[in-house]
């Protein structure tokens, strides 16, 4: 079983010393692990070129195998835990919106059950079928997962507190063309968001700084060095006088989502319901 968990972290990284730090175990170790493997079942898994390593087509096979053994042990221990009506066990949870709102979240359910473990992802990638929930402003149409409004927001614009725009009451993107804006990455929930709202205006942002925290992207806001696009409900608890929150025209609006898997376990449903109450 080790040598498998070892695979699994090599084949979908494809560096050992990745998976020697995620077990917290010497990269020979791995390294060997996986040549035993190899040797059990008398293929070669990855193909090995100055000193890289690459997951081959029997390495796909065997990966994917893997991942179906993985999903219905899981599904098992699932039943199990359903079955004897607790609240234990592990909670797959995918956060690509709201990050502080279910961190909080976390925490409460947490001290409520205690036996209860987390895995979380905050990178979106398309296996998104492993997970029991996921918290996002994207539309999902995998038949596995039921979908439940989770949070309707307004979008404002946040701009330094001397900025010239900090006297206005309200004001359109299309008036944005020349700002300079501090967002999260393309490819996030929210660096999306931004570029498909400027979009509508033939516009493309100027991004000074891309960044994937929220914390630093009000911090680089403060110091005068762009503007943003605001999720006031998810974000507003973090702004103070050197912050100031415009309505911006057209009333942009981001709706967030619970997808909870349909066959979830007693735990994944109590902390979806924590989401609901919160």
């Amino acid at each position: 079983m080790l040598q498998i968990k070892y695979f699994m972290a090599v084949a979908r990284s494809e560096n050992i010393s990745r998976a020697a730090q995620e077990f917290m175990v010497p990269p020979s170790s791995v390294s060997v692990a996986i040549k035993k493997l190899e040797a059990d079942w008398g293929y070669p898994l990855f193909d090995r070129t100055a000193n890289r390593l690459k997951l081959n087509t029997n390495g796909k096979l065997f990966l994917h195998a893997l991942e179906i053994a993985e999903r219905e042990m899981r599904n098992a221990k699932m039943q199990m835990q359903n079955l004897a009506g607790t609240v234990s066990g592990e909670i797959r949870l995918l956060i690509l919106s709201n990050r502080r709102n279910v961190m909080q979240c976390i925490s409460s359910f947490k001290a409520a059950y205690p036996h209860v473990a987390f895995t979380i992802r905050h990178e979106w990638h398309q296996n998104y079928m492993d997970y029991d929930l996921i918290v996002t402003d994207r539309i999902l149409s995998e038949e596995v997962f039921e979908r439940r409004l989770y949070q309707h927001e307004e979008m404002l614009l946040a701009v330094p507190k001397n900025h010239p725009l900090a006297l206005c009451e309200s004001v359109s993107l299309s008036a944005l063309g020349r700002e300079k804006f501090i967002c999260m990455p393309k490819g996030s929930s929210l660096g999306d968001y931004t570029h498909a709202a400027f979009s509508r205006f033939g516009i493309s942002p100027e991004i000074a700084i891309e960044c994937d925290d929220p914390e630093y992207i009000l911090m680089y806001l403060k110091m005068g060095l762009g503007l943003s696009l605001f999720p006031n409900r998810s974000w507003g608890s973090q702004v103070d006088e050197n912050i100031h929150l415009i309505k911006l025209e057209g009333n942009l609006e981001r709706d967030s989502y619970v997808y909870l898997r349909k066959n979830a376990s007693v735990a994944a449903k109590q902390f979806a319901k924590t989401l609901a109450e919160a």
